[in-house]
């Protein structure tokens, strides 16, 4: 929702090929493929620079357009948030509880499902983080598209809910999104 399209790139020429725009299919289904559409035209112009290339190997980079629109409509849907509404989110200083039971320590590496497997670099570090924080700290995760916020947060809310149910607590957990698709 945040690109306007991509452009793919000729790392060797530094020439824009083409453009295609993001499948909406990319919000619909969580897979480590990224879907574009391309116009017919760029499709048989693609084709002919890959037969021009001798070896095997033809680089191309994906660049992402921003849609500086999206950001603008976030930024005015935050500030816009009344203070009374922000006090009842995020807590004071005060208002946070310090004798929180103990919190999680260590990540269970076993993955309950393929699609909350984190991977060893950032989205580890982020779910760590996460889990450490007393219950009643809010926590933002933010990163580009594609980072793997959204398989941190479903990993450390089953992750909270398996420690309740382990110790006999209910759990609450919000999740709050500016779209309906995460």
């Amino acid at each position: 929702q945040a690109s306007e399209g991509v452009y793919f790139v000729d790392t060797d020429n530094h020439e824009d090929l083409c453009k295609a725009e993001i499948s909406t299919n990319n919000y619909h289904d969580v897979n480590s493929k990224f879907l574009v559409v391309l116009r017919v035209q760029d499709v048989e112009k693609l084709k002919r620079r890959l037969k021009k290339v001798k070896n095997s190997v033809y680089r191309i980079n994906v660049e992402f357009e921003v849609k500086h629109s999206y950001f603008n409509t976030l930024h005015r849907a935050v500030i816009s948030v009344p203070q009374s509404i922000i006090a009842r989110i995020v807590p004071s200083r005060e208002d946070i509880i310090h004798d929180d039971p103990e919190p999680i320590r260590k990540v269970n590496h076993k993955c309950p499902n393929p699609k909350m497997c984190v991977d060893e670099f950032g989205q580890l570090e982020a779910l760590e983080a996460i889990l450490q924080r007393p219950a009643n700290v809010p926590v933002v995760v933010s990163g580009p598209f594609g980072s793997g916020k959204t398989r941190v947060i479903a990993r450390a809310a089953y992750e909270f809910v398996q420690e309740g149910l382990q110790h006999n607590r209910s759990t609450r957990i919000l999740i709050c999104a500016h779209h309906s698709n995460t």
